[in-house]
């Protein structure tokens, strides 16, 4: 692979001057702004690599198919997507979010994680690879969606329309893994699930002089006491069944995980923490992230958060709440007894809108496609090392397990460093350019096992 190694280094400069073109479009799926736009730069992109794309309509964002063609035996499914998070608050960034800075080695911008770098270098990959090469040795077709950031609501209509075509992968390369504090590549075999509702609470018709607070009632309280009795001071969420489904861990996934490196204590200093919520060792830490449930408050707003001092009680009071769920935990279910436990505990006057859902999935380590990962790695001299799954979450579900498809996270533009959904998100530039070379290097691989 030394010669499209080479080819990648030559156009080095170009591949980063195509990703900034997409950066440069915002695709903010939660604010519906540019997606549209940024999807027709990654059309421009893919059909200038020589790929085929298809535009698939659904009730929301369109879903891109590209398909780069192929010969040989083998077939690779791809999945990536072209929307990222709010930039907001703008006033933390360092540079401009929507544009690609280089500073440091770091090339920093909205999107460049997560997940518009993986995209664009999984196309320079492929470009390099038939420059030199001619036709790739395998079949390979990427699904790019827009709507990741905001729970992937319509993607099952296109598993739905294209679940033949899907249907003949004999394996799902999923959006780029990251690396750790160590350097090595996190080989991920599947994600949580997500439940993300939103709770609102109201009072009075409008914000009220806080001298009435005696007897007008504050919604934020209101939510302040539901959410202390939702979830215990041990973090257990006290909804009836929440737990019920939960797929014993099994020894393979428990040796797996014990044999993975994570350090707790290096990942506690970045964040600046001097332990970790409810006491929780550093021992236990690499378990309770991949294989434990959450309940996450991601955002609370009511009455006044400007400078100085305003007198009010306010009219109302919203929470944004996620829970992160894992094997077999539907989130569903879950919702339908969220529902019922507001109910039986005095909070239905509290409305509840479910934002988003997804299923949890774990997929195979003894697959081929793992192997070629960590072949492909270790032809580059990348530290590869496989965790059971992913603490995040992504439509793994509908694009592989509803259809009896195994997937592996492959290689790494980012690191857990990178500032995920975050202001100065960055990745390093030489990961851009090395995790081109893992991937068509995991193609090469998987083409002739």
């Amino acid at each position: 692979m030394q010669d499209v190694f080479a080819a990648i280094d030559r156009n080095r400069a170009l591949y980063t001057e195509r990703l900034r073109s997409l950066i440069r479009q915002p695709s903010v799926a939660a604010q519906n702004r540019g997606v549209a736009e940024a999807r027709a730069v990654v059309t421009e992109l893919a059909t200038a690599a020589g790929a085929t794309v298809q535009e698939v309509p659904t009730s929301g964002q369109s879903v891109l198919w590209i398909d780069f063609g192929g010969s040989g035996r083998r077939t690779v499914n791809v999945y990536n997507h072209y929307d990222v998070q709010p930039a907001e608050p703008l006033e933390l960034w360092d540079t401009e979010p929507f544009d690609v800075t280089e500073r440091d080695g770091k090339l920093i911008g909205r999107g460049v994680a997560d997940d518009k770098g993986c995209l664009v270098a999984r196309i320079c990959a492929i470009d390099a690879y038939q420059k030199v090469r001619g036709v790739l040795p395998l079949r390979v077709r990427i699904a790019a969606e827009g709507e990741e950031e905001v729970g992937s609501p319509h993607l099952g209509e296109f598993v739905d329309r294209f679940e033949s075509t899907l249907r003949e992968a004999d394996a799902v390369i999923w959006e780029g893994s990251k690396k750790n504090l160590a350097g090595q590549v996190e080989v991920e075999l599947g994600g949580k699930g997500l439940l993300y509702v939103e709770f609102r609470a109201r009072g009075s018709a409008r914000d009220e002089h806080s001298m009435w607070g005696g007897l007008v009632p504050n919604p934020a309280w209101r939510l302040v006491r539901m959410l202390g009795a939702l979830v215990s001071p041990d973090g257990k969420v006290q909804v009836e069944g929440f737990y019920d489904q939960v797929r014993p861990v099994d020894e393979v996934t428990v040796k797996m995980l014990d044999s993975f490196p994570f350090d707790a204590a290096g990942e506690r200093r970045e964040r600046s923490l001097g332990s970790w919520q409810r006491g929780i060792p550093d021992a236990d830490a690499s378990r309770e992230l991949r294989l434990g449930s959450t309940s996450n408050i991601a955002g609370f707003s009511s009455g006044y958060g400007g400078p100085g001092a305003k007198t009010v009680t306010p009219a109302t009071a919203m929470v944004k709440m996620d829970f992160r769920l894992v094997p077999d935990q539907d989130p569903a279910a879950i919702a339908q007894s969220l529902r019922t436990w507001m109910t039986g505990h005095g909070f239905d006057d509290v409305e509840l809108e479910i934002v988003a859902s997804q299923r949890p999935s774990r997929g195979r380590a003894d697959h081929p496609i793992v192997d070629a990962v960590l072949r492909a790695g270790a032809e580059l001299g990348i530290d590869c090392r496989v965790a059971p799954n992913s603490p995040g979450t992504g439509p793994i579900y509908p694009m592989c397990d509803r259809l009896g498809l195994t997937m592996v996270s492959g290689e790494a533009v980012a690191r857990s460093t990178s500032l995920f959904h975050s202001p100065n998100e960055h990745i390093e530039a030489e990961d851009f350019i090395q995790g081109m070379k893992h991937f068509i290097a995991t193609l090469a691989v998987y083409a002739a096992s």
